[in-house]
Formats: structure tokens, C-alpha cells, sequence
């Protein structure tokens, strides 16, 4: 039976034993309570942390969102600052464009999704729903920029480049009744077009800064969705950061979007509709093939240990849905290893593109005090997604976008990577860290949780400064130092 928790005065209890307790890689310097929800990540600069959360005061229970669920609709969003001690600072209203907004705290709907940027002079916010604003770090407001967007449409990061700042934003084209997107470079300090790609993307697109053949790349995919579709048929670019000119392009077979764009070498990698590796060689088009939920060594957890299992073991394990595709958005490669997590078993996959060794780990999919749950039935989780004060601003976690147990539909965070480590958040609170000096197995993993009670929601990516990580929740903001 699947466990529903929420009890205030025991999370307060829980809290507080918490911050004195030590986890076998982290510690918890303070945590601080949030007022409003949101699901960016945060960012640290000149000893300042930014993040953003939905404006929410006015909003109101909708009965029938898009998912036929009951949660807050919302439209306008804020940007936050404070300093490293967790004290509030300022903050600053980015208004969204039109008049219905978006479910909050949907699995890729909700305006805060971006992680804000900045440099030694500003911080940027985007509201996907319609607005870029700068601001100094003072929380003067420097410069606004607005724009019509589709209901859905989320950029998928800011990047600060040299003296740019570039972002997936409307193009002036349409593709029937949508608004086409591409990536432009703006002016930091004036918000003025420096370049604008003449490649279009959709909704569905994420990219990344990158090197490839020793050269600054942005590296980006777009696909042909069944509600949007391009004519452009399924391209991966390389995209020049300093003049937006496309260095790399080719076509290759269809892939799903969401996840993040990833090259080694010369060769694009993507995810098929029924789970595949999709490896498309950019010198000559050509495609290989292979089964993502293969592997040749497979680590189970017994109940008391680990057991080494072959793969047709690993397909009899499935505890939720099917073994078909890996968790979107967690595509992520490491030198020659590429990492990703199985939605149908609480699974990490890595894949060696060097030795082309695959082996899948099992891993708990929550900490409840103290103990790790290793099976979906025993998952611990609110009928909802609460705030500080009690509110339920969400009336459901059971979605597409959130699956129970936190690896949804596309938002989960990148990992962060500090010196040979991985520190990869789950939506539910629990932080998986895995050592990429060692090979990978059962041993070079520890999981950790922010939650030992069930309620931590979070998709947010966590960012490290001088020693400490700084994360979110939706109820909390967090400084955790490294041991």
C-alpha cells in the first residue's frame, strides 16, 4: 500500500535533528524556510544566492488544469537573493505574458524552470511565461526584456559566454500556431540582439555550452512533435557561441526531446521513442544503434546486500511501469561515461563509450528516518506538494511528471560535478554521489537525503561555492558543506 505522510510537527522534529546530523559526504551548515515555491535551480556569485519562485499571493485553486488536477495556476513569478548566511536580501516581480498562466510545480509547465544567471555585475531571471529582466546585485533593475511566448514553451538555461548571455527565445516566426524559438546572444549590459541562430527550436529542446574539437560549442537538437511540428525534420547542431553560425549539422532518426543534448567525439547521442541509443556521426549522417536498458552487469540489492546479476535478471525487475525509456533529462556524460536513470526501476545506468562496459546499479529511492526505501510500495510521499506555511499549492504528486517517486518527465536536475564526483538529485529529496575515479558499482555510490520525512520536493540543480553546496527544496533553501 502506498504510504500518504504529512505530519508538520514530526517534520519540524526531523528538521532539527537534521542540522546536527552527518552524512557520509555532507553536512548541514543551515537550512532556511521558503514562502513560495518554485522549480529553478540556484546560483551563487559574489557571495549572493539567486533562484526564482512563483508569485503566487493572489492565485488560486484550479479544479481542472491541463492534467483534469487540482493546483495553483500561475502567471507572474520572482526573482530571489540571499546572502551565503541565508538571510533574504531582495527580490524582484517578472510579470508573464497573457492572462490563464500555467499549472505550478508541473513536470516542464512552471514559468520559475529556468536557473537563473549571473556575472560580476548582474543576475538574470527569466520567467518562461514571457520575461528576461537584469538586475545588479543590489536588486536595481537594469534592463526588461519581453516576449510572446506558447504556453509550455521553457528555454532551457541561460548561458553566460564571454561577454554574451544566451538563451533559447521567440524567433519572429511561427510554425502554424506556434511561436518559433531559437538561440540568441544577448548584450548583458543593455539586453540588445548580438546574434540570433537561424536554426529554429521547439518547446521540447535542451542544450549545452560544450567543446568539441577543441572548440566553444552549443549543442542543440530539435525533433518533430506530434502538436509542434517544424518541417525541419530531426537535426543535431553545433552552434558557434561567439557568432551563432551552425559549425556541425545533420539529420538523423527520430529521437524523443527532453533530454540533454549530449556528443562524444564526432558523435551526436539521443534517445529513440522505444528506449534506444540513438549514436549519429556527424561526418556522415550515419546511425548506430543500441538498446538503452542493456547491460552486461547488473547490481541488485538483495535486501541485505548487493548481488551481481546478468541482464536477463535486470528485465524481471521492473517495479514500476515498463524498463522502456531512460528517465528524460538525464542524458549526462563524463569523459567516456554516460550516465542516465531507469523510470521502471529505481536503476543508475553507466555506460563506458571508451570500453563499451554498460553496468546498472540499483539504488534506493528514498531515506526515511534513516532507513533507505528500496521498494515502490514503501515510497513516502505527500498527497501533494506543501509549502513552509502548510499551503498545498500542488494537490497531487501521483502525475507523468512526477511518477510517485521523484525521476519525472523531464525536469530533474543535472548533476552537479565536483572534482571526481557526481552529486545528482532526485525529486524527492535524495542526492545520489557517485565517484568517477572509481569503476562503476554498488562501491562507488552513497545516497544521502535532505527529506527523512517524505515532503521535500525538488527539481531545481544544486551549485557548489567555496567549499558548499547550495540547494533547494520547495520548502527550504539549504547550504551544505563538504567533509
Amino acid at each position: 500500500m502506498l504510504v500518504h505522510f504529512f505530519r508538520p510537527y514530526l517534520f519540524t522534529f526531523l528538521i532539527l535533528s537534521l542540522s546536527t546530523s552527518l552524512f557520509a559526504d555532507l553536512t548541514t551548515v543551515w537550512q532556511k524556510s521558503l514562502l513560495e515555491n518554485g522549480l529553478s535551480g540556484v546560483c551563487v556569485k559574489n557571495d549572493l544566492i539567486f533562484f526564482t519562485v512563483n508569485d503566487i499571493e493572489d492565485a488560486k485553486f484550479s479544479e481542472n488544469n491541463n492534467q483534469g488536477k487540482k493546483g495553483i495556476i500561475g502567471l507572474n513569478i520572482k526573482g530571489k537573493c540571499y546572502d551565503l548566511d541565508g538571510n533574504f536580501k531582495w527580490e524582484v516581480k517578472l510579470k508573464g505574458e497573457g492572462k490563464k498562466g500555467l499549472p505550478i510545480l508541473d513536470c516542464w509547465l512552471d514559468a520559475t524552470a529556468v536557473t537563473p544567471a549571473a556575472n560580476d555585475q548582474y543576475v538574470f531571471f527569466l520567467n518562461v511565461l514571457g520575461e528576461l529582466v537584469c538586475c545588479t546585485h543590489d536588486g536595481q533593475v537594469k534592463w526588461r526584456k519581453k516576449y510572446q511566448t506558447n504556453a509550455g514553451i521553457t528555454p532551457s538555461k541561460m548561458i553566460l559566454y564571454k561577454d554574451k548571455l544566451i538563451v533559447n527565445l521567440p524567433s519572429g516566426d511561427k510554425a502554424g500556431k506556434y511561436n518559433l524559438y531559437c538561440l540568441q546572444a544577448l548584450n548583458p549590459d543593455t539586453g540588445e540582439l548580438i546574434w540570433k541562430s537561424d536554426k529554429p527550436l521547439n518547446h521540447a529542446c535542451r542544450y549545452d555550452l560544450s567543446t568539441v574539437d577543441g572548440k566553444p560549442t552549443l549543442l542543440a537538437s530539435v525533433s518533430e512533435l506530434s502538436h509542434y511540428k517544424l518541417g525541419q525534420g530531426y537535426q543535431v547542431y553545433n552552434i558557434s557561441p561567439d557568432d551563432g553560425k551552425c559549425l556541425k549539422q545533420t539529420e538523423t532518426d527520430p529521437f524523443m526531446q527532453h533530454y540533454r543534448c549530449t556528443q562524444y567525439k564526432n558523435q551526436f547521442i539521443t534517445i529513440t521513442n522505444n528506449g534506444g541509443l540513438n549514436f549519429t556521426d556527424f561526418s556522415n549522417g550515419s546511425v548506430k544503434k543500441l538498446k538503452s536498458q542493456n547491460c552486461e552487469t547488473f547490481y541488485k540489492w538483495s535486501g541485505t546486500e548487493y548481488q551481481s546479476k546478468g541482464e536477463k535478471d535486470l528485465k524481471q525487475e521492473v517495479k514500476f511501469g515498463k524498463l522502456k525509456l531512460p528517465t528524460k533529462a538525464t542524458l549526462n556524460l563524463y569523459g567516456s561515461k554516460l550516465f542516465y536513470f531507469s523510470g521502471g526501476m529505481n536503476a543508475i545506468y553507466c555506460y563506458d563509450l571508451e570500453t563499451q562496459k554498460r553496468v546498472c546499479v540499483e539504488v534506493p529511492y528514498q531515506i526515511i528516518a534513516g532507513k533507505k526505501i528500496w521498494d515502490y510500495t514503501d515510497i513516502v510521499y505527500t498527497k501533494g506538494i506543501f509549502d513552509s506555511r502548510g499551503r498545498a499549492v500542488r494537490e497531487t504528486t501521483n502525475s507523468h511528471g512526477y511518477l510517485g517517486y521523484g525521476w519525472g518527465h523531464v525536469n530533474i536536475a543535472e548533476p552537479l560535478r565536483i572534482d571526481d564526483k557526481l552529486y545528482w538529485l532526485g525529486g524527492i529529496g535524495v542526492i545520489y554521489i557517485i565517484d568517477l575515479s572509481k569503476p562503476f558499482s554498488p562501491e562507488s555510490i552513497e545516497t544521502v537525503t535532505i527529506d527523512p520525512v517524505g515532503e521535500a520536493w525538488t527539481y531545481g540543480k544544486m551549485t557548489y561555492a567555496d567549499g558548499h553546496i547550495y540547494m533547494r527544496s520547495q520548502k527550504d533553501l539549504f547550504k551544505l558543506k563538504l567533509n
